[in-house]
């Protein structure tokens, strides 16, 4: 299913574009997996140890995202590994199909003074998200179903970033988003 922007009446999708009066906008991208939807925009790194495939494909996927710190601030991690886990699901649900895949948050200390950071085990959390209970979220939180909701065009930079919905998520609502997407 495709998501589009129309900001006018009078609009039409051509070669992969809205055209309307006004502008011309690429079609809100889709990936062709969950892990390249989650790296997308670098906020996580395979080299750097930040993210990890632990195992599957498809509806079995197992992905592992990590935040650094700097300082061992155990309040900070484990609010971040909440963050984490909305941040890399609802990624996913937006860019691509999968309808359900396991996410295990790992907080990493890395003190300056470390070369490899020490993964935090203790704060650790791994659920199972789908996405039926994505799209509920967001109808409650911004009445509609759609996940291009979360996403503005930046036409200056020409791409869809995350928008403040997105971060309203991750920070304002994050209890609640947590506490409904790990239910099931």
């Amino acid at each position: 299913m495709l998501s589009l922007l129309c900001c006018c009446l009078s609009c039409s999708v051509d070669d992969g574009f809205i055209v309307s009066d006004t502008s011309l906008i690429p079609l809100f991208p889709q990936s062709e997996n969950v892990v390249l939807a989650i790296l997308s925009e670098n906020r996580f790194d395979i080299e750097k140890g930040t993210f990890v495939v632990l195992g599957g494909a498809d509806e079995t996927l197992h992905v592992q995202v990590s935040s650094v710190f700097r300082q061992d601030d155990e309040d900070r991690m484990r609010e971040q590994v909440k963050r984490d886990l909305v941040y890399a699901a609802f990624k996913a649900f937006a860019q691509t199909s999968v309808e359900t895949f396991r996410i295990t948050s790992i907080p990493i200390f890395q003190p300056d003074n470390l070369e490899e950071g020490i993964k935090r085990f203790e704060h650790q959390k791994s659920f199972v998200v789908h996405r039926k209970t994505g799209t509920k979220i967001i109808q409650k939180h911004f009445d509609t179903s759609t996940y291009r909701t979360l996403y503005t065009y930046n036409e200056k930079n020409e791409s869809w970033e995350t928008n403040d919905r997105f971060l309203k998520l991750q920070y304002e609502l994050l209890d609640d988003v947590y506490r409904l997407l790990v239910k099931e």
